[in-house]
């Protein structure tokens, strides 16, 4: 039989988030899909995800109380129909047409969606949710609490397959003067 806590009765709270590490294959397009496509701010770069082996890792804050640590790795992947995990940002209801053009851009597939819980008559403003991909395949979701009920996005659930895309076609040809010439290794930037 298991022991009780002995801290059961003292309240413990977490504070904050402090981060949160995603896996890259490239960290040189991740930094340009999440200071590019996500309006990220790179706050450290040639800094080691400690593991049995060091990781290259780049520090990005994405938004006010969530910084994302890519780490270059070259396994463990999730399968591109596993829609979990997956980490969800909150924006405006009249940031979410933007958000469609801006990915679309980028060359970024995505799915919009009301669950079916969410859906109200249309224009009536509901809980919308904008699923995408990084070019590693980590899931990413918008989600507006205020979007106004439409017919132009998918009702209940999405089919994961249409988010997959050639990460090795990525980024769109318009934006590769971006990215870092190659490192000697063929493996990014480190």
């Amino acid at each position: 039989m298991p022991r009780a806590n002995p801290r059961a009765a003292k309240i413990l709270d977490l504070d904050s988030l402090d981060r949160f590490t995603l896996p890259s294959r490239d960290l040189a397009k991740a930094e340009l899909f999440y200071t590019q496509v996500l309006g990220g701010d790179v706050l450290e770069r040639g800094i080691a995800e400690m593991a049995e082996v060091d990781h290259p890792a780049i520090r990005i804050r994405v938004c006010d109380d969530a910084e994302i640590v890519l780490v270059e790795q070259f396994y463990g992947w999730n399968p591109i129909d596993s829609t979990n995990p997956h980490w969800g940002f909150a924006i405006t209801g009249a940031e979410v047409d933007s958000w469609l053009e801006h990915l679309t851009e980028w060359e970024v597939p995505h799915a919009l969606l009301f669950r079916q819980a969410d859906q109200e008559e249309m224009g009536v403003p509901t809980r919308a949710e904008l699923h995408f991909l990084d070019p590693d395949g980590n899931q990413l979701e918008l989600v507006a609490w205020d979007y106004p009920m439409n017919d132009r996005a998918w009702m209940g659930q999405y089919d994961a397959w249409t988010l997959a895309y050639n990460p090795g076609n990525w980024p769109p040809a318009s934006a590769r003067h971006l990215l870092p010439a190659p490192s000697p290794s063929g493996r990014g930037v480190g």
